[in-house]
């Protein structure tokens, strides 16, 4: 069976027309589904970057704080980091 008998077939039948539709129907659903999924996908991406960064970005905040602390008081407070640990 050649592939113009095959569109013969889909385009000259009534059977062949619903099987057409529902043969695009399903293609159009695979490709609804298949872009959802890179959307999910890239989302997730992009969460697992922002986590890092936020914590970078904290970490500078306080290095900053302490940085502008005078020496003894940086002193006394790792000394109390070090004693709660």
């Amino acid at each position: 069976m050649s592939w113009l008998s095959v569109l013969g077939w889909l385009s000259g039948s009534k059977a062949g027309r619903i099987t057409g539709v529902i043969v695009l129907t399903l293609a159009m659903i695979a490709i609804i589904a298949a872009a959802a999924f890179r959307r999910g996908g890239a989302l997730e991406r992009a969460a697992r970057t922002a986590a890092p960064l936020d914590h970078i970005r904290k970490r500078m905040t306080s290095d900053e704080e302490i940085a502008g602390l005078p020496a003894a008081e940086r002193r006394d407070r790792l000394m109390r980091w070090a004693h709660d640990r």
